[in-house]
């Protein structure tokens, strides 16, 4: 989201020839409109917009469940302060790139962001299939009209003894 159409333009073109599907908007009620509609992968966003801050934007998204592990890369002109920088980062952006940036450098910096959201995918897929199996387990091992136990012969420590 960008509300210069030149920049805009670069950005999305880039974009677009290392394969992404781009969805633009000029302001930062259109952005979080189009987020909430379209549901995309990562928002890149402009510290910059013409009706509400892009730091504003990314807050709101980040409050709102259905969003906040949506990705954020928060872009400004270098002239950025450090205080500004931070205060992206505090208000939820995932990262934080100054402006002007290499074709390269852009990509890159999605490419990450991508992969750390598809980590933290299996990491909750991998937690919940961990739960789901520790629960039937349990129930298993309760049903069982013998006595169960598990026990860590290393710490010396029953780690699981049925009711029965």
């Amino acid at each position: 989201m960008e509300d210069r159409e030149g920049p805009r333009y670069v950005k999305s073109s880039i974009l677009q020839r290392a394969g992404f599907s781009v969805i633009e908007a000029s302001t930062g009620q259109a952005a979080l409109s189009l987020v909430r509609q379209q549901g995309p992968a990562l928002v890149l966003l402009a510290l910059r917009l013409p009706d509400i801050s892009g730091l504003e934007v990314c807050r709101l998204l980040k409050s709102d469940p259905k969003l906040a592990r949506t990705p954020v890369l928060l872009t400004s002109p270098a002239l950025a302060t450090s205080a500004q920088r931070v205060q992206a980062l505090e208000c939820g952006a995932d990262s934080f790139m100054a402006e002007p940036s290499e074709p390269e450098e852009l990509i890159a910096g999605i490419h990450s962001l991508l992969r750390l959201r598809r980590a933290e995918d299996a990491y909750r897929r991998t937690s919940q299939a961990l739960h789901d199996n520790e629960d039937m387990f349990r129930q298993l091992a309760e049903s069982l009209v013998d006595v169960v136990w598990l026990l860590d012969v290393h710490e010396r420590r029953l780690l699981f003894v049925s009711p029965r």
